[in-house]
């Protein structure tokens, strides 16, 4: 593949269960096709072969920092492979001293396979202490 992503998870789309990438990315700026030596390119083409071969719906979920945004390049290039791409950011909050990753947003809704697969990228949290600045 010559990309590992940070995790992964599986996804369920009608009768069949899929597989996703999680990526984490803390960088400001854009993240698009070419971004990062094509790792996100290569995470793609990784995960439409894998639907290819198996007829179970994949998805990219990308993590990032808030000041990081998501290309429509990177996003055309995961519709062409049909592999649906959805975008959440970290958010601190103050109060607790911990961080919480938002509800994601699918970026390619038209490549959705099955209603189910939205419903797995929602509601992923992650609580923990603050133990870096991160600017």
């Amino acid at each position: 593949m010559g990309a590992l992503p940070d995790g992964m998870t599986f996804v369920s789309g009608g009768n069949s269960v899929g597989v996703g990438f999680v990526e984490v990315k803390a960088t400001k700026g854009k993240l698009g096709y070419g971004a990062l030596d094509m790792q996100l390119a290569r995470m793609i083409d990784t995960l439409a072969e894998i639907s290819k071969l198996t007829g179970a719906p994949t998805e990219l979920h990308l993590v990032t920092t808030t000041d990081a945004t998501v290309e429509e390049s990177l996003v055309d290039y995961a519709t062409n492979r049909g592999v649906v791409l959805a975008h959440s950011t970290v958010s601190y909050d103050p109060d607790t001293g911990n961080m919480k990753v938002d509800d994601a947003a699918v970026l390619n809704p038209s490549v959705t396979p099955h209603p189910d697969v939205v419903q797995s990228l929602h509601s992923r949290y992650l609580e923990m202490p603050l133990y870096a600045d991160f600017e």
